[in-house]
């Protein structure tokens, strides 16, 4: 066989080569894009850090509670570009983007058999690895007294903020919560979470997204 003709055929398959690894890459990134970016810390996103919450449950008490859990938030989140405010209202629970509702529900409506202290639940909606809408629900019927109102609708208000259980026993995120606000290691946390701006990530070569995929 002639040089030449060796030569095309090794850059023809050296071509190829790159050209699979390419689009290895490519598909790879795209299955990741799809995914949404893998964040440590679900979070709201910049320019969506304009929090209302909206107490539903109708109950006086609950309002007490989640009125002060919202005003030791907002004093955490301070440092922040985070704002939260509270409000009344009325309706279903249903999620709408920063407007984060609290509803009652019955005891045995916050879990399965196997979670019987449950007093509270937050469901946390999320895009892209960010929240994007919250639903807070509350004991409608467990008797609890207001402390312990205010250490249930901290503690729901802090998942909805991001913050995961803890371990740590001084910690509102104790799994059965603690005090009615956050400890000193809660505020290095939340602070750390929300001390940056979200800039949209390009995914593959082109940033160009379609359905699912992206080239």
């Amino acid at each position: 066989m002639p040089a030449r003709s060796k030569l095309y055929r090794s850059l023809r398959v050296a071509n190829t080569l790159v050209f699979s690894v390419a689009m290895a890459l490519v598909l790879d990134h795209s299955a990741a894009a799809a995914r949404g970016p893998l964040i440590a810390t679900p979070h709201w996103e910049t320019g969506h850090r304009n929090l209302v919450v909206v107490d539903k449950t109708g109950d006086p008490e609950w309002h007490q509670a989640t009125r002060h859990a919202v005003e030791v938030w907002r004093a955490a989140l301070a440092p922040t570009d985070v704002r939260i405010s509270w409000e009344q209202g009325e309706g279903e629970c249903t999620p709408d983007g920063t407007r984060i509702a609290i509803c009652e529900a019955p005891h045995s409506g916050l879990g399965d058999v196997h979670n019987q202290g449950r007093e509270g639940v937050a469901n946390v909606g999320f895009t892209r690895g960010h929240s994007s809408a919250a639903v807070l629900v509350v004991c409608g019927d467990c008797r609890l007294d207001g402390q312990r109102r205010r250490v249930v609708a901290a503690h729901e208000m802090g998942h909805a903020l991001g913050l995961s259980h803890s371990l740590r026993p001084t910690s509102v995120m104790f799994p059965t919560g603690s005090g009615d606000g956050p400890d000193r290691l809660d505020l290095a946390q939340l602070r750390e979470m929300y001390d940056h701006v979200d800039v949209e990530e390009r995914c593959a070569l082109f940033n160009l997204r379609w359905g699912g995929f992206c080239v």
